[in-house]
């Protein structure tokens, strides 16, 4: 079996190795875009709706995204050692490392570009159940139109969610 892999900045590195300096911004303030995608045989299911997608957030973000191609390659080379079986592919565009600190965009940064793809796990058999979770996104925030990186009401309500045994929260 092959070691897993995860593509950083046009590089394969072994997942359980160090391949992200702690001064990104994705890191440090969540400051990123990402999209879960769906693959089979090495292809991604609607590649171009979910590069309109990441288009659209870096837009609302202002990340200056990397080409189609150099998203395309980071994309293939995750899933490189997946060997065509079904596959979740992960890609994460931050706004890049930033050795000042605060919120302030500095110029000139370079966005990181990461990809990992993991076994799909097919969905079970049995139905889910869902209860509705007393966290609210904030349906006025840009951030809530795209899929920026700070999902840490979902992770509070999902953990809610299965604290009282249910599978999702609504």
């Amino acid at each position: 079996m092959k070691t897993p892999m995860v593509y950083v900045n046009g590089r394969l590195y072994p997942e359980d190795q160090p391949h992200l300096s702690a001064l990104d911004r994705g890191f440090t303030l969540g400051d990123g875009l990402f999209e879960t995608m769906r693959a089979a045989g090495g292809r991604v299911f609607r590649w171009e709706d979910h590069l309109a997608r990441l288009r659209r957030g870096a837009e609302v973000l202002a990340i200056s995204l990397p080409g189609e191609s150099a998203l395309c390659d980071a994309v293939a080379a995750a899933l490189e050692h997946r060997t065509g079986e079904p596959s979740l592919v992960r890609l994460t565009v931050t706004r890049g490392v930033d050795v000042g600190r605060g919120v302030a965009v500095p110029p000139g940064l370079t966005p990181t570009v990461v990809a990992r793809a993991v076994p799909l796990v097919p969905p079970t058999t049995r139905g889910a159940t869902a209860v509705v979770a007393p966290m609210r996104r904030n349906d006025t925030s840009p951030l809530s139109q795209v899929k920026a990186m700070g999902y840490g009401d979902s992770v509070l309500a999902r953990r809610w969610a299965e604290q009282r045994g249910a599978d999702e929260a609504v």
